[in-house]
């Protein structure tokens, strides 16, 4: 049965330039769950070696669990406090103890379809009075086919589970607004494209399509692209900080509410790629899950305040799509789509690292060197004329 809840999300279509009820509540309480399917799934994709050295935080949903003493092998240390960790692999899987299994299933879980103690889980969302209606169908008709579901094998390069590379928030923001199938698109009068390739999009390629996109000075509208990132495209990979780029979302709307406190909440909720591995999906979320992920204080010593004098550099904002603009995929088009110098140019700088992921190079040469430290060397293209 679904909960039901006194929330409303209200979503600012563009096209009609008026407030449309939505409902929303946590995706895990949703007929779109079943835990007995996302469970089996989730045990497919391990037996297939997909979380081979994930480490699941063992008791994230409910540390009570933890203290029975057949957690007591994977007690460690970190950051000064005693939490429980397995790293998966799927030759030893049969033969841990039932509850440790359970419990690493609850972990995955947590992490894709989320959980009711989440500060922020992953939200399913409604036209308020239409049951079926939903955000997605407004967007891109791939969007709406790869929401809740793992990617493909053949949508990564690269290596597997979190060291591969496929479809991320850069393309999923992307291709979710630009293709000419979706009614946002046409309402905009953009040109023919169709975004039919799930796949990794780089940093440059994605910095050089928003320069078909404008920074929104007032209230964010349906579509928009909710974007993180820095003016200057530095890579600084520690801080999840590529070309410049960190994060890219969709906005769908708002959620306005009275709290617990009898206060009024209003949140702002977006559809979203957290990852660009193999363990993550397309999910609705508050912004401010993303919010906590890319922009956490950072310390007074941290490096990105010393590079840039004592200050944050990262931005957060709203780009909307320019009208009649043309976003074509320099995949599937080649050199007809005006970004496609932009996409060779991520292709070159993330090839060597792939290529090892992947088995088919060595690290390069030196001490505790693996396929991170690949390339040596980063090209550049100038995205900001």
């Amino acid at each position: 049965m679904r909960l039901l809840k006194t929330p409303l999300v209200f979503l600012l279509l563009a096209s009609a330039g008026s407030a449309q009820e939505l409902t929303a509540w946590p995706l895990v309480d949703s007929m779109r769950y079943d835990k007995a399917k996302a469970d089996a799934e989730i045990l497919a994709r391990i037996q297939a070696g997909v979380y081979d050295g994930y480490a699941a935080d063992l008791g994230v949903d409910d540390p009570e669990v933890c203290k029975a003493k057949v957690f007591d092998p994977y007690k460690t240390k970190r950051n000064g406090e005693t939490v429980y960790q397995l790293k998966v692999n799927r030759a030893a899987w049969p033969t841990l103890p039932p509850d440790v299994q359970q419990a690493a299933v609850r972990e995955i879980t947590w992490f894709t379809w989320g959980h009711k103690s989440k500060p922020y889980p992953p939200l399913d969302v409604r036209l308020r009075g239409a049951e079926h209606a939903s955000p997605l169908d407004r967007l891109s008709p791939q969007t709406a086919k790869r929401y809740l579901r793992f990617s493909p094998r053949e949508a990564f390069v690269g290596g597997t589970g979190g060291d591969a590379y496929g479809p991320n928030g850069w393309y999923s923001a992307v291709s979710a607004v630009a293709d000419r199938r979706a009614d946002y698109a046409r309402k905009k009068e953009l040109g023919e494209a169709t975004w039919d390739k799930a796949r990794f999009m780089g940093p440059v390629e994605f910095r050089f399509h928003m320069r078909q996109f404008e920074p929104v000075k007032g209230k964010p509208e349906f579509g928009d692209v909710l974007r993180y990132y820095l003016d200057d495209p530095i890579y600084s990979p520690d801080d999840c900080v590529f070309g410049g780029e960190i994060h890219a979302a969709v906005f769908v709307g708002k959620e306005e509410y009275t709290g617990r406190d009898g206060k009024p909440v209003v949140r702002e909720i977006v559809l979203t790629k957290n990852c660009r591995g193999e363990f993550d999906f397309l999910v609705f979320q508050d912004a401010k899950a993303l919010d906590e992920a890319h922009l956490k204080k950072l310390a007074d010593d941290h490096p990105l305040r010393t590079r840039y004098k004592g200050r944050d550099p990262r931005k957060k904002g709203y780009f909307r799509v320019k009208p009649k603009a043309q976003i074509l995929d320099p995949a599937v088009v080649g050199k007809g789509s005006a970004a496609y110098a932009a996409y060779v140019v991520d292709q070159v700088n993330f090839q060597d690292r792939w290529d090892c992921l992947a088995g088919k190079i060595p690290p390069p040469h030196g001490e505790h060197s693996d396929a991170y430290d690949y390339p040596l060397r980063w090209l550049k293209l100038d995205v900001a004329e």
